[in-house]
């Protein structure tokens, strides 16, 4: 027995379109915030005022790398939406109620980045940044926790110096602010 065309979309949640899904949707509200980023971002950039003294790469060179990664970004979002989104998203749209794991990870990174806010300045950035990379690992699902804790520091390390001597900028040094 053959199944008429409309019935398989008669079990769409109502107010869905079939083919559709809420994370689809969510996803290209997320591209749409992230392509006004990268809008203000690109406004920032033609305005921004550049002394004539200032050396290459200058002060337009990272914010214009953010700028073209957030339009990068958009656009896959935006594309992977449109597709239909991921395999799991679309095995797990109908699941509703307790906390996925995503939510999780999401609420520790979220309460890392406000520990990071909060601790920055007394700790300085070597310290803090160290401790927010390896909070991030371990909200993703790494077990790997002292491995995660040296590469941290590495990266939170080889980010100062960049600034420091690629652009002349101090992070902020924190307890360590003596030593180095």
């Amino acid at each position: 027995m053959t199944e008429h065309p409309a019935a398989s979309h008669a079990a769409a949640p109502p107010g869905t379109e079939p083919g559709t899904s809420s994370s689809s949707r969510g996803a290209l509200v997320i591209a749409a915030l992230i392509l006004l980023l990268a809008v203000y971002l690109t406004v920032g950039l033609i305005t921004m005022d550049v002394p004539d003294s200032a050396q290459p790469p200058g002060p337009r060179f990272y914010p214009l790398i953010l700028t073209v990664g957030a339009y990068l970004l958009a656009a896959l979002l935006a594309l992977g939406a449109l597709r239909g989104g991921s395999p799991s998203a679309r095995t797990s749209a109908g699941a509703r109620g307790a906390p996925t794991g995503d939510t999780r990870a999401l609420l520790l990174a979220i309460g890392a980045f406000l520990a990071f806010i909060v601790i920055l300045v007394p700790l300085g950035w070597l310290l803090s940044a160290t401790l927010l990379f390896w909070a991030i690992a371990a909200s993703i699902g790494s077990t790997r926790k002292l491995f995660d804790l040296g590469v941290s520091l590495v990266v939170s390390a080889a980010v100062q110096v960049a600034f420091s001597l690629g652009l002349g900028l101090n992070l902020p040094p924190g307890i360590l602010g003596g030593i180095f």
